[in-house]
């Protein structure tokens, strides 16, 4: 591996005190963050204070507020909107509405770039899944905040295992009065995996969130901590700063002061390059004049390489074979110990690869509510790996061939099948391959099916064999005294063998379990 380091004193000569914004690489840098309070939910006085307020006590560059949607009184968000419309002014100060979208269970989201706000109590936004299906309805843009931390809920961005969205723009890595130490540097929700955080947790399972951060503020002071939210764009301009948002171009630091530039090939943070022999570039400097000592690159969730220096301005490149299906991102950290994350780089396949597809298929017109539906997916040679989503839900991954997944349908409704196909190259597409429409069983088929429900031999004395019209979930044995002494809830198949040799000769009731319906029949125990 190739690596040069360039250590440099003299380049940062009348860099402290700057009337213009700093630049790099071709970008202006420009500082604030997103997710702030007002009175108009649980912090202090208003948005028509809070927006002047930071760009004029905390020389921020942009500025973003996000009340609580369930505290916002009727009109309050049409006047978050007008304030953060009074105080926008291109070149000087940006300003974003937003909206924190605040489940007890399934996390908190700042949202912006919305006319409406959702709720998470209410149907159409009250799970992940459905947030994220709402920010597509409505052009909206999240970001995740304080990941872990206060939801409570076991379902916390529901772990990550719904299909990824683009919507999803970044991940607070600090937050409120605390830095990296508690939403970076965490064992995420998964312990099994060599203490990954959960932001590597994150873009392990395909999501793109770029490294962000925000103070939360609830005490009017909005602006005053030192850390910020950093983005590489060409204009201070709403549009231009959303446009670099959606592009991950941006970095999550711990001194307001920091400026980092990561590149491979010349594509800056946020990018997609093609794997092969890449050339890395971090360039990083302070415009306090703040000595820099240690800058670690990561792939993958693992520190892949490092430098420890003694300087004020550090440009640090290396040249390293890349492979599709890798990201990476940056650490560089201060002599005062404060750090600086940037969104990752992510690593494709060859460049002009065509990423598989499946052959068309479809499911069949409808299905009744506890059926099951087989899909299987005939694909060309090559595909190393199929994800199955099922109403958003990862369900199953798959590298063998042949590819495919019998889907037990529970529930009544139109859902939703995505399937995601890797190659050998790193080829991968993500498309949505049919819908699964589950209707309610008629009653006179409940009722022959119940009739066709049966087990055998009956008495018994070993073991016992059950059979129905179609797959049954739950069989259960009562002994008289209404005692479980026998259960099992899988999907079973339309013919099951039970061993019954433990239980002592006696009467016991059987329970067999199909949807909406429940047969019991006696099952005589001979010895």
């Amino acid at each position: 591996m190739k690596q040069t380091l360039l250590i440099s004193c003299c380049l940062l000569t009348g860099m402290a005190g700057y009337a213009q914004p700093p630049s790099i690489n071709g970008y202006h840098v420009y500082y604030g963050h997103l997710h702030n309070h007002t009175g108009a939910s649980d912090g202090k006085d208003t948005a028509f204070h809070a927006y002047p307020y930071a760009r004029d006590s905390s020389k921020m560059d942009f500025f973003g507020l996000a009340d609580h949607c369930w505290l916002l009184r009727p009109g309050e968000w049409d006047t978050i909107r007008m304030a953060a419309d009074a105080y926008n002014q291109d070149g000087v100060f940006v300003t974003f509405a937003g909206f924190e979208w605040s489940s007890p269970v399934y996390g908190h989201l700042t949202i912006i770039h919305t006319e409406k706000i959702a709720y998470y109590y209410r149907a159409e936004s009250d799970n992940f899944i459905d947030i994220v299906n709402w920010l597509n309805k409505n052009d909206g843009y999240a970001f995740m905040n304080h990941p872990g931390d206060e939801e409570g809920g076991s379902e916390t961005f529901s772990h990550f295992n719904t299909v990824p969205s683009p919507r999803i723009l970044g991940m607070e890595l600090w937050g409120k009065t605390e830095g990296f130490s508690r939403f970076y540097y965490n064992d995420g929700f998964y312990h099994d995996d060599n203490g990954k955080s959960f932001y590597d947790e994150v873009l392990l399972r395909g999501w793109r969130p770029g490294a962000t951060g925000s103070e939360d503020n609830h005490s009017a002071t909005w602006g005053k901590s030192n850390r910020r939210m950093a983005i590489l764009a060409t204009a201070l301009t709403r549009n231009d700063l959303l446009e670099a948002m959606k592009a991950r171009r941006f970095y999550s630091t711990e001194d307001k002061n920091l400026v980092l530039s990561f590149c491979i090939q010349g594509n800056e943070m946020g990018s997609e390059v093609a794997e092969g022999n890449d050339t890395f570039c971090i360039r990083t400097f302070d415009k306090e004049n703040e000595r820099f000592v240690r800058a670690r690159l990561v792939c993958n969730g693992i520190v892949a390489d490092s430098i420890v220096c003694d300087t004020t301005f550090l440009e640090w490149t290396l040249v390293r074979e890349t492979h599709c299906g890798e990201y990476y991102y940056v650490i560089v950290t201060q002599q005062d110990g404060e750090e600086a994350i940037s969104s990752p780089v992510w690593i494709r396949g060859k460049t002009n690869h065509q990423p598989p597809l499946p052959i068309s298929g479809s499911f069949a017109p409808f299905y009744y509510q506890d059926d099951s539906a087989t899909l299987t997916i005939p694909v060309e040679n090559g595909i190393t790996q199929m994800d199955i989503f099922y109403d958003s839900m990862k369900v199953k991954t798959d590298s063998v061939y042949p590819f495919d997944y019998r889907l037990k349908l529970r529930s009544i409704g139109k859902f939703p099948v995505n399937v995601t196909l890797f190659d050998s190259q790193c080829g991968s597409t993500g498309l949505l391959y049919d819908y699964v429409n589950v209707i309610k069983r008629p009653k006179e088929i409940l009722q022959e099916e119940e009739q066709r429900v049966s087990f055998y031999p009956n008495p018994c004395s070993e073991v016992i064999f059950i059979t129905g019209a179609r797959d049954f979930y739950r069989i259960v044995i009562t002994d008289m005294q209404g005692k479980i002494r026998w259960q099992a809830e899988k999907d079973f198949f339309l013919l099951q063998k039970i061993d019954v040799s433990s239980l002592e000769a006696g009467i016991y009731l059987l329970s067999i379990y199909t949807g909406g319906k429940t047969t019991n029949s006696l099952l005589v125990k001979s010895r």
